[in-house]
């Protein structure tokens, strides 16, 4: 099975939910409203002065240092291990980190756990107008990785 039973309050929850929160980098605030596993559960990015918000997408530099173009800023949008899909909002002011739904229902991967961290380039975008060498077209959203 890929739920457990909690002792307290005989709900069922996937394994892969992190129910003492998300971890985060200092620079990230989440939501108090809701906690992660639930359907109002936002992870926002604050600037340097921990108050204002800023849009992990559009306001991260892609080069964090210019002096070395080898390096780029990556979010992570899943942490290994977890199957709740979780993806940088776009329509949602300053583009917070939340877990998607289908028609009502919080979303998760069904293939397993992943093995790996997967999130995205900010300053990118994958134009729908543009086709790729093997016939793919962008998603409107940023780069995966």
């Amino acid at each position: 099975s890929d739920d457990y039973q909690r002792q307290k309050t005989g709900d069922w929850v996937p394994y892969s939910k992190q129910l003492g929160g998300l971890p985060v980098a200092p620079h990230i605030r989440s939501s108090a409203e809701q906690p992660f596993g639930k359907a109002g559960f936002a992870a926002n990015f604050v600037g340097r002065d921990g108050v204002t918000f800023i849009s992990p997408w559009h306001d991260l530099p892609l080069y964090p240092s210019p002096a070395n173009p080898n390096i780029v800023s990556f979010v992570c949008e899943i942490p290994r291990g977890s199957t709740a899909k979780l993806e940088v909002q776009k329509k949602v002011p300053h583009n917070p980190i939340m877990q998607d739904t289908k028609k009502g229902e919080l979303r998760y991967y069904s293939y397993g756990a992943p093995f790996f961290n997967y999130g995205m380039l900010p300053q990118t975008w994958e134009d729908p107008s543009k086709t790729g060498f093997n016939g793919t077209v962008g998603d409107n959203d940023p780069l995966d990785v």
